[in-house]
């Protein structure tokens, strides 16, 4: 009897044996969560300023944690020799608009005189016509038709010289109010200002310090985001609304969150395709920005 039991038993696990070699040997199901690792980022990222590179560092208004809002001053560089090209160009715009203005006059008063010279003319001779071949000659007649003629071709040339002055004119105060608003861009280099609402994350200098590279990063820490990449073989079973769940050793227990964008795009390099996942809380993760972590996505 005992050995009829070994031979059964024998049996039993030689089928079993055969059924984990024709499942392919694991016979546990495959796992539904996709696997990732992202880093902790602000809404629209880490963003970098910096200005003139080499300038001092005159004054540094904000804080490590300080909200700002969009065109608050950060950071200011010394700019004396910016301030005087502005006021310098400033002068050039000023003084190209009077002395246009004074040329355009001129001409414009010369311009009238050879108008009304013109109608004089104009006028003369066709007076004299008008007294009838037995009062006049003809040469006088000829001489009245020439003077009338010859005033035309003069104001037809102050015509176009009129024209002319206004277009230089015009051409002297555009492009010197090209070169003020060029100097005027320069100038703001060296004033550092916040592009948008947002959280300061790190100030890498001091003043008195030549700028070396972004001085001041910010970020939007109002939402907070997970940015992973996903193997080219799990993007297409990515869609926005799906859960996540992100862990790491630095958290006491798991965050959770919900994909807001799944990349098209895939690295030829890595194969790795970008998905963004918007996370449920903030407090936590906008004080660690860049962090590294793990990711699943529930499918």
């Amino acid at each position: 009897m005992a050995y009829l039991r070994a031979a059964s038993n024998a049996a039993i696990c030689m089928v079993l044996l055969a059924a984990t070699l024709v499942s392919g040997g694991d016979a546990s199901p495959p796992p539904n969560d996709i696997g990732a690792t992202g880093t902790i980022e602000p809404r629209g990222g880490v963003v970098q300023l910096s200005g003139v590179s080499g300038a001092i560092i005159k004054a540094i208004n904000v804080h490590v944690g300080q909200t700002v809002k969009k065109d608050d001053l950060l950071m200011t560089l010394v700019d004396d020799q910016a301030q005087l090209d502005v006021k310098v160009a400033g002068d050039t715009l000023e003084k190209a608009r009077r002395d246009g203005a004074q040329a355009v006059a001129a001409e414009a008063l010369n311009l009238k005189l050879d108008r009304e010279h013109y109608k004089q003319a104009q006028h003369d001779a066709e007076l004299y016509r008008e007294m009838g071949p037995t009062a006049t000659s003809v040469h006088q007649q000829a001489v009245m038709d020439a003077a009338t003629e010859d005033s035309r071709v003069a104001l037809k040339i102050e015509m176009e010289k009129y024209a002319q002055v206004r277009a230089d004119s015009a051409t002297d105060i555009d492009s010197a109010a090209r070169s003020y608003k060029q100097a005027q861009i320069r100038l703001s280099y060296y004033q550092i200002r916040a592009p948008s609402d947002g959280v300061i994350l790190a100030v890498s200098q001091h003043v008195g310090e030549l700028l070396n590279g972004p001085a001041v990063q910010m970020g939007d820490i109002s939402a907070m985001y997970v940015s992973c990449q996903v193997f080219q073989g799990d993007l297409l079973k990515v869609r926005p609304g799906m859960r996540a769940t992100i862990t790491s050793n630095a958290f006491d227990k798991a965050l959770t969150g919900k994909v807001e964008y799944a990349g098209r795009l895939i690295q030829g390099n890595s194969q790795l395709g970008e998905v963004k996942i918007r996370l449920d809380n903030t407090g936590l993760t906008s004080r660690l920005v860049g962090m590294e972590v793990n990711v699943k996505i529930a499918r």
